[in-house]
């Protein structure tokens, strides 16, 4: 699979998915990844507000799991 060629695509949250769980992917696509997010040469609010929506995202699919349990 060309990791390089279809992460180009993915957005800054989607990237950091990946970076934030390297043992759900394989190594070259980790490294690909974390190439790609770096390349972006985003400033700090930019590099910030992608790991708030993946925090975001987490919060709201552990609030439906435990809404599910009950």
């Amino acid at each position: 699979m060309d990791f390089k060629k279809k992460f180009s695509e993915y957005s800054n949250t989607e990237l950091l998915k990946i970076i934030d769980n390297p043992d759900d992917y394989q190594t070259e696509a980790y490294e690909i990844a974390k190439t790609i997010f770096a390349s972006r040469q985003l400033n700090v609010e930019e590099k910030e507000l992608p790991k708030k929506n993946l925090h975001f995202c987490k919060s709201i699919k552990m609030l439906k799991t435990k809404r599910k349990k009950i």
